[in-house]
């Protein structure tokens, strides 16, 4: 009987040089960075969708709001992740730490959402309209407002091309606070 090798299969060999004959381990598994315990790729693709969530509250709230429902929500997550997996598996197969794992995926599932028109109105808001501010925050109503904001500024946001390069460009904060000023003064 051949000797078992666990993980491994044993292949007979004849070495006149060494002696005669023995046997020689082969791997019958890829090497180790080839190879991706699936376990590890399960936990990485939820702390991910986890990152991803706590990202979208934080960040983006309206495209929370828009989302919400059924499953819409997971969908779009799921879809992001779906985005991603190659450049999971690629970089987990090159032995990266986790941390650095998770940096290089959370780039590519959150580039499409930076930078946060949220963040900016309530920052343009806070700077600009301090009154206005410090009264929605006080009556629990802030997101719902900056929210409504947004919908009045995506026009300017997207006739700038709104991006991290350009976020700021002080014509851009001008068009936004006139915007804002304007729905102040209406509402």
């Amino acid at each position: 009987m051949e000797p078992f090798f666990p993980g491994k299969s044993a292949h007979r060999y004849s070495d006149p040089d060494h002696g005669g004959s023995g046997y020689r381990a082969l791997l019958s598994l890829s090497p180790a960075r080839d190879f991706i315990d699936p376990l590890k790729q399960a936990v990485m693709e939820e702390l991910l969708l986890e990152k991803l969530y706590r990202f979208i509250v934080h960040n983006n709230p309206d495209l929370l709001v828009t989302l919400q429902g059924s499953q819409k929500l997971a969908d779009y997550m799921e879809q992001r992740l779906q985005q991603v997996k190659p450049q999971l598996a690629e970089i987990q197969a090159s032995g990266k730490p986790a941390h650095i794992i998770e940096d290089k995926c959370m780039d590519v599932l959150t580039a499409e959402l930076r930078p946060s028109r949220f963040h900016y109105i309530r920052a343009v808001l806070e700077a600009e309209f301090e009154t206005a501010y410090y009264r929605y925050v006080n009556n629990g109503s802030l997101t719902y407002q900056v929210i409504s904001l947004m919908e009045e500024c995506n026009p300017v946001f997207d006739d700038f091309g709104f991006s991290e390069e350009n976020q700021h460009h002080g014509k851009l904060r001008t068009a936004i606070t006139n915007t804002i000023r304007f729905h102040l003064q209406n509402d």
